[in-house]
């Protein structure tokens, strides 16, 4: 080729589109408080399953009323009012996703939302049912999922993924 061509050739490289990671610093204290209170959860909920024997089964106000006075029901109050307040968290953090404008971040905030809530109903029907193990399968799968959402939110909040 002459010289002439080859000038004429120019290759330029440009660089790939870059996503715009923007952080969320609200919303990565939301889910750090949320994390924290999941492992709470969790160690509750072990202490509970280990170390306390539940009536079964519950039946009305007096047996409830009954059952505050068993050894132990600090450690069952304690789980369930940690689970009030996640419940209350997760809402909160799905409500401050929806200003983000962020689809993922709001799919995450809201499937953990939807899985400590399932968690929850699944405690109660677990109290109330005498102890159906079908009922503490459906708290562990929740915590399962509301944790590993809430990872994904923290991550995403963070601006570490797309």
């Amino acid at each position: 080729m002459p010289p002439a061509a080859v000038d004429s050739i120019r290759v330029t490289t440009r660089e790939a589109p870059r996503v715009a990671r923007t952080r969320h610093p609200i919303l990565v204290a939301l889910v750090s408080v949320e994390l924290g209170l999941l492992a709470l959860q969790f160690v509750l909920g072990m202490f509970v399953n280990l170390y306390v024997t539940l009536p079964s089964p519950i039946l009305g106000m007096y047996g409830m009323m009954q059952l505050m006075f068993l050894p132990g029901m600090g450690a069952v109050m304690a789980h369930m009012l940690t689970g009030m307040v996640l419940g209350v968290l997760a809402l909160l953090t799905f409500a401050a996703s929806a200003l983000s404008r962020n689809t993922l971040l709001l799919a995450t905030t809201g499937g953990t939302f939807a899985a400590v809530l399932g968690a929850g109903i699944s405690g109660m029907e677990f109290l109330f049912s005498g102890q159906n193990n079908a009922f503490s399968y459906g708290m562990s799968v929740g915590f399962l999922l509301a944790f590993t959402l809430a990872f994904l939110s923290l991550l995403i909040a963070g601006g570490r993924a797309r």
